[in-house]
């Protein structure tokens, strides 16, 4: 017996306490009928996305595993690396072969976009998204999209749970790594009070990550899924870009191209004062403000977009390419003088620090390259909310 999605029922009417209560009755006298006739099943497989307080729901089988955590079972539902080279080979070299990119760069875009799930604790390996993976190597040349938001990345769970509870802050949901213990992970809860990161854990934007000394972190997987973060902001704080600023953003290459810094700002601030909410603090903090641009070049734009981007010295904070040009931005925020901290940094400061970390981490400097290095420091204003355009400088 498969029963696929056992709660959701139950997240369909979290909203709604009446629904969701005889639902509950109707499913508890459902597992009462399979009790009675345990002895006739060799194996009963549960999949769902919530650990439920309501454990009475399973009070029938008092011996059932819970595998969603362990080691032997992390690659059961997902390609390894190792599995996409042996089984997808020829379909890869057939998507190279329509997009014109070498083979070499398709693995490294699915890496990117589709790779970084796991699901154990004690384990460093992890899988790709299969159903993202499927689709793009059917129609390869649709390119790299979002198959993950629309295939369930917006579930009933996150849009019901959305609507009874606060909108939310990009901030809050946007930290590389989120510590969580082992506890939590294992806990059960209601859901009207299920934690944010326990939430977005168990709808899958979020995955685990195993520290060196053992602590466990939440970590988004991969750039399909930081995109469908900001995708779940823009729908929580009823936002959207508007219409003037997808047509921005889809035009983008020509201006990168030509190294036209005040057109390329003009897209970013266009992109923050539409993806933004007024009550958003996103602006305390320079890495959301550029996960914001970053996810919505990486769903509108023909580039390719990458952050945090290694090299020998360190990590960039945004790179684009076109065929052309490889473009190289690292932003620094200016620091107020407020009542809780004396730490200030104006616009001249914050410029000169971006200018000096580009430089002494010699990022971009790729001494193969074919396309033309184009490296720039932004300055993001905390009081006014945006790039300053006048602080924004190309650097050599």
């Amino acid at each position: 017996m498969l029963i696929d999605e056992y709660d959701a029922p139950l997240t369909h009417h979290i909203n709604n306490q009446t629904e969701f209560n005889n639902i509950m009755c109707i499913i508890n006298n459902f597992y009462a009928v399979i009790k009675e006739y345990t002895s006739k099943f060799r194996f009963i497989f549960i999949t769902g996305v919530t650990r439920t307080s309501h454990i009475s729901i399973f009070s029938a089988f008092n011996n059932i595993r819970d595998i969603s955590i362990e080691k032997e079972f992390n690659t059961l539902l997902g390609f390894t690396k190792k599995e996409i080279h042996i089984f997808f080979d020829q379909y890869i070299k057939n998507a190279a072969q329509v997009i014109g990119m070498s083979k070499e760069s398709i693995y490294t875009r699915l890496e990117q976009y589709y790779d970084g799930f796991q699901f154990a604790t004690e384990t460093c390996e992890t899988l790709y998204n299969p159903w993202s993976v499927l689709s793009f190597l059917q129609n390869p040349g649709n390119g790299f999209q979002n198959y993950w938001y629309q295939s369930g990345g917006m579930s009933s769970l996150v849009a019901n749970y959305l609507k009874v509870r606060d909108s939310f802050d990009f901030i809050d949901y946007n930290d590389r790594e989120i510590a969580i213990d082992r506890q939590q992970l294992s806990d059960r809860y209601e859901f009207a009070v299920i934690p944010h990161e326990i939430l977005l854990y168990q709808a899958g934007y979020f995955t685990l990550r195993t520290q060196k000394n053992g602590s466990l972190r939440f970590v988004p997987p991969n750039g399909e899924v930081e995109a469908s973060l900001l995708r779940l902001y823009l729908t929580a704080n009823n936002l959207r870009p508007a219409e003037h600023t997808r047509q921005l953003i889809e035009d983008l290459v020509a201006p990168i191209d030509r190294k036209d810094l005040p057109s390329i700002v003009q897209t970013m601030n266009a992109i923050l004062n539409t993806c933004v909410s007024v009550h958003a603090s996103i602006f305390k903090d320079e890495r959301s403000v550029r996960d914001i641009i970053f996810a919505a070049l990486y769903l509108l734009a023909p580039l390719q977009v990458f952050k945090e981007r290694e090299s020998l010295l360190g990590s960039s904070d945004l790179e684009i390419l076109t065929q052309k040009t490889h473009m190289v931005i690292e932003f620094k925020r200016t620091y107020p003088k407020t009542k809780d901290s004396s730490a200030t940094r104006d616009a001249k400061a914050s410029l000169a620090e971006a200018i000096s970390q580009i430089k002494s981490h010699r990022y971009g400097e790729a001494p193969f390259s074919v396309q033309t290095l184009f490296r720039v420091a932004m300055v993001i204003s905390t009081e006014e909310k945006k790039l300053l355009p006048q602080y924004c400088q190309e650097v050599c």
